[in-house]
């Protein structure tokens, strides 16, 4: 099975480093433009599908690529972003003042943000694990294009395989098997970076 993923383009929030979450922020006039040019590499490749998250940042970013590639577009909300609680909205430094640095260190990669009103790491990772069954039950031969968000991807990954990741516009191209299903112990491990036609 392969699939690609990739972060949703550019919005005001991500331009100020502001931890989006949940919070529906839409793509600004840069993000548009980013989108298109993720749909001009994508040209030539076997994506089959265009697969979003519900969060609007991540739609319009599939939807450019899914129009100007004539593929189908589909959206499932259990491919949005970790729900961040309270701290939507804040840049780091605003986090830092209200919650200190250990409280950033702690929500590093095995993270927790109950604390917050948030998700934890293993809910962000069952849901998405989920969406990704579902969608390989229905299209067996499906190459997906999936526009999610940075923390739900770094569920996914181990640091070790997105350390050469940009934050915006790199696709990730990943090829694995593993039974349907996905078991929530899942380690991609064959990931590429995917930055033209094949």
């Amino acid at each position: 099975m392969r699939f690609f993923i990739v972060r949703h383009a550019e919005t005001d929030w991500s331009k100020e480093q502001r931890l989006q979450g949940q919070t529906d922020i839409p793509l600004n006039q840069n993000g548009l433009a980013q989108a298109a040019e993720l749909a001009e590499r994508l040209s030539g490749t076997d994506i089959t599908h265009i697969l979003t998250s519900d969060l609007s940042r991540a739609r319009e970013t599939g939807r450019v690529v899914a129009e100007r590639l004539s593929l189908p577009f589909l959206v499932d909300s259990r491919l949005a972003e970790c729900r961040f609680g309270s701290i939507e909205g804040l840049a780091r430094k605003e986090i830092v003042t209200r919650h200190g640095e250990t409280f950033i260190a702690s929500v590093n990669r095995l993270y927790d943000f109950h604390s917050v009103g948030g998700e934890r790491y293993d809910e962000v990772l069952q849901r998405t694990l989920a969406a990704l069954s579902e969608f390989y039950k229905k299209y067996a031969d499906g190459i997906p294009l999936i526009v999610t968000h940075g923390r739900l991807i770094l569920t996914l990954f181990t640091p070790q395989q997105l350390e050469k990741v940009p934050p915006t516009g790199t696709c990730i191209k990943v090829e694995f098997e593993s039974p349907i299903p996905f078991d929530l112990n899942i380690k991609f491990s064959d990931v590429g970076i995917f930055n033209g036609i094949e």
